[in-house]
């Protein structure tokens, strides 16, 4: 799997502060052999302008951050993207002021959803519940390089973790629970213009619908609450159990309940009844530890 084409379109854009950062950003059009190319093909072609390389005719402009996205799902054609700016002159700079470099990438999820878009469960004609759906659904891939004086605290704590509130950086913005780090690693020391420091790697992967476990309410029995007056006079709360049972016989697959763990029947004189239908429950499952994102060195 390789790049067989590769050619930069035109309209490159340029933008300069008043305090003299310029900033440029090149655009170009692969194509490879194949549809199952990742995005590390891509930006690993020789023709791709590779990090910290000088732009062709911008005076100290390297390149902090590259994206390269597939057209279309399966397609062989990839839109790539590369940033430069002026704002890392090694001569005068300290390595730990660099801001972090950040590469973009996307991928596609197959996620399990309880319901569609409008928040109706998958269900039969009939009220039956279907088998659990996978969709297939886009992310974005942030890998993230970023100098740091030592290995940080947090280091171990966010592995595996997920936002815990909403965030922006790079100019795209994730919902709370909708990111989650993936990966961290923690280079050696390194002296560079007076200073020792080491290189922070980050990756952070986003999905639709967050990182969290969510099921739809089903089972094969139903709950009854009854109030069971003590000897002492007080009521205590007593719970059965029943099996659910649809025209007579056992249900064979685990059927619809509401709040209550009651059994909800979404059929209403042979079709399906929209009241009902807004009684079906989601369930939420924390599986990973949200953590402060805000305190990630990511500006």
């Amino acid at each position: 799997m390789s790049v067989i084409s590769w050619r930069e379109l035109p309209g490159e854009e340029y933008s300069e502060s008043k305090d003299g950062v310029r900033e440029y950003r090149r655009k170009f059009l692969a194509e490879t052999d194949t549809g199952f190319d990742s995005p590390e093909t891509v930006k690993n072609y020789y023709e791709c302008p590779q990090r910290w390389e000088l732009h062709p005719t911008g005076i100290n402009a390297r390149v902090i951050s590259r994206r390269a996205t597939q057209q279309t799902k399966g397609g062989r054609f990839w839109d790539v993207e590369i940033f430069y700016t002026n704002d890392f002159r090694d001569d005068t700079e300290n390595p730990l002021e660099r801001p972090p470099v950040i590469e973009w990438s996307s991928v596609e999820y197959a996620i399990a959803v309880p319901t569609d878009l409008e928040g109706k469960p998958f269900v039969s004609t009939s009220g039956e519940p279907l088998a659990e759906v996978m969709v297939e659904s886009p992310g974005l891939v942030a890998n993230i390089s970023v100098n740091v004086p030592e290995k940080p605290t947090w280091f171990r704590k966010y592995l595996n973790s997920v936002n815990n509130g909403a965030i922006t950086f790079d100019d795209e913005s994730f919902g709370k629970g909708d990111l989650r780090m993936k990966s961290l690693s923690v280079g050696g020391f390194v002296f560079d213009q007076g200073v020792w420091y080491r290189q922070l790697k980050m990756q952070l992967q986003s999905r639709d619908g967050g990182w969290q476990k969510r099921i739809i309410n089903r089972g094969y029995y139903e709950v009854f609450v009854k109030n069971v007056k003590q000897k002492n006079g007080k009521n205590k709360k007593k719970y059965e159990y029943k099996q659910i049972k649809i025209d007579g016989t056992p249900a064979v697959e685990p059927q619809l309940l509401d709040a209550d763990g009651k059994y909800l029947d979404l059929l209403k004189d042979g079709v399906l009844d929209p009241e009902q239908m807004q009684k079906v429950v989601v369930l939420d499952f924390k599986v990973r530890h949200d953590r402060d994102y805000s305190i990630l060195p990511l500006k």
